[in-house]
């Protein structure tokens, strides 16, 4: 489950479902840079 954001040099934002196919071919392009997002652990207090 989850999703994934594409914006372009527009400034326009979108999201994306992780089965779709759209989702996919961003995922799938070379070119296309992509930033993680989510955290691997917790943040120290």
């Amino acid at each position: 489950y989850g999703w994934g954001v594409h914006y372009d040099e527009q400034g326009k934002i979108a999201l994306y479902a992780v089965e779709s196919n759209e989702y996919q071919r961003f995922v799938n392009d070379k070119k296309m840079q992509k930033y993680f997002a989510m955290r691997s652990k917790r943040a120290d207090k």
